[in-house]
């Protein structure tokens, strides 16, 4: 989901849109967490015009919502001008402070869909996984962000260039994989299932549609490949009986200071903006609550490392059904 204010023009908002690719899934990203997108969009609909209805293949649509009568339309992104007057898609695209998101943990890569530029090869979904699940199963999984600060290379790189490679192409092909006792199949069908009933983000619909399908486009790998990661963390967990999770509540008054708040830092990521470099910090105090924080540079806090912060409350929201306080202006004490 990319984060930002929903622009809306003459009544009608754009809520998300769907990156159309002619032999494999499609990508849906949702624009707004206060109007999500539907299950059924992400069911690769067709790149269709409810507009111009010009039976024809587009790259990218957008769905569009009406903000009084609740009407939803896809429309193409070269007639977004036509249906909602001087809007188009790059200044739709620019209202959102975070288009690069960090949505996801697992990395930047699963996001590079955005650009739809790109000349689409198509791989044997199959082939990928096996591919993805060597890789992972040997070497771990290794990020772009990561492989960017370590100067390693990416597992999606890797998976890449082994499947450049004939003789590795060929080596992967005749491994037994497993990432448990089960064969891979019977784990990827279960896991499937799985996503079927409780899929609640892009990352997971999206990653249901690949499974799904029979191709892969070139530029999708990554997000497969952090798909088939989050995978093997499905098996490794999925017989673990469920943590007591500690509440997480609002803190603070919106738009209001506040001072010598006690945190652990969970998590750092660092991405590129078109105002910059960014890094999103998430917080949890010692009552399990969480807070999130967009630093306008980078920080040298280490995770689970202990500090005390004051700064602003920015906003409360809601991420992957848990309460977050977001803030700003903040200082190390």
């Amino acid at each position: 989901m990319v984060f930002g204010r929903v622009p809306v023009l003459d009544g009608w908002m754009a809520i998300g849109f769907i990156e159309h690719f002619s032999d494999s899934a499609n990508m849906v990203t949702n624009l707004s967490k206060d109007y999500p997108l539907g299950k059924e969009w992400y069911n690769n609909v067709e790149s269709k015009c409810d507009h111009c209805r010009h039976n024809r293949y587009r790259k990218k649509t957008f769905v569009l919502k009406n903000f009084e009568t609740k009407e939803e339309m896809q429309v193409g992104s070269s007639c977004l001008n036509d249906f909602i007057p001087s809007m188009n898609t790059e200044r739709l695209l620019n209202s959102f402070s975070w288009i690069n998101t960090i949505e996801e943990i697992f990395s930047e890569d699963q996001w590079n869909h955005t650009n739809i530029h790109d000349t689409n090869f198509y791989h044997e979904t199959e082939n990928v996984i096996r591919h993805a699940v060597y890789q992972i199963k040997k070497y771990g999984f290794v990020s772009k962000q990561k492989a960017f600060d370590e100067g390693f290379i990416s597992s999606a790189e890797s998976v890449r260039n082994n499947m450049k490679n004939p003789d590795i192409n060929e080596y992967v092909g005749q491994q037994p994989l497993k990432l448990s006792v089960n064969n891979l199949y019977t784990d990827l069908c279960q896991y499937k299932d799985y996503l079927e009933e409780n899929a609640k983000n892009d990352f997971e619909c999206n990653v249901l549609s690949m499974l799904k399908s029979e191709l892969v486009a070139e530029k999708q790998i990554p997000y497969l490949v952090a798909g088939i990661n989050s995978f093997r963390y499905w098996i490794e967990n999925r017989n673990k009986p469920l943590e007591d999770k500690t509440e997480s509540n609002y803190l603070f008054e919106i738009g209001k200071k506040f001072e010598n708040h006690q945190v652990e830092v969970l998590m750092m990521k660092g991405f590129e903006t078109r105002f910059g470099w960014s890094t999103l910090c998430l917080f949890k105090d010692n009552d399990g609550n969480k807070i999130s924080w967009f630093a306008s540079k980078s920080t040298n806090f280490k995770v689970g490392e202990n500090i005390i912060i004051s700064g602003k409350c920015k906003d409360h929201s809601i991420y992957n059904d848990e309460k977050q306080t977001k803030v700003s202006h903040i200082k190390v004490v």
